[in-house]
């Protein structure tokens, strides 16, 4: 019989190396980053009758719409959580000839961006709501390109899509 001091064989040949198990460590949080720049207009919602409009505009079933206005204003959909608030605190476009390539990139989306899909952002925004579709592309880039209160008219109503 083996004495009672000697430790097993087996204990002290092993090979095996133990690894520390990480599953159980608190991950980091991941935090999503802005895409906001600084534009040389005013932050939407600064602009009362917008920022109302926005605000009250349902999410639930529409936000592929807040998606597609995001899309326009930063050039991602946004995160579902902050989409929201990126678009009301929109302040313009960085860059100046953004404009002019967005207004573009509209004009070539003719089934996306028809001239109902237009009118319900120009009637958020609390523009016209008259005239061809070019023109309402240029009217909605040309007012995201600086957001000024003096081009909003407050007593547009929301276009409703249905």
């Amino acid at each position: 019989m083996a004495s009672a001091a000697a430790p097993p064989a087996a204990a002290t040949s092993s090979t095996r190396k133990r690894r520390r198990v990480d599953t159980l460590d608190p991950s980091p949080a991941v935090r999503h980053k802005s895409p906001r720049r600084a534009g040389p207009g005013v932050a939407l919602q600064q602009i009362p009758s917008v920022s109302r409009k926005l605000r009250l505009y349902p999410s639930r079933g529409y936000h592929y719409y807040l998606a597609a206005l995001h899309t326009v204003m930063y050039g991602t959909p946004g995160a579902d959580a902050t989409r929201r608030r990126d678009v009301l605190a929109f302040d313009g476009f960085a860059e100046p000839a953004d404009a002019a390539r967005k207004a573009a990139a509209l004009g070539k989306q003719k089934a996306k961006w028809n001239v109902r899909f237009l009118k319900l952002f120009l009637s958020l925004m609390g523009l016209s709501l008259e005239g061809t579709r070019e023109e309402l592309i240029a009217r909605l880039v040309g007012f995201l390109a600086k957001p000024d209160p003096a081009r909003v008219d407050p007593a547009v109503p929301v276009f409703q899509l249905v």
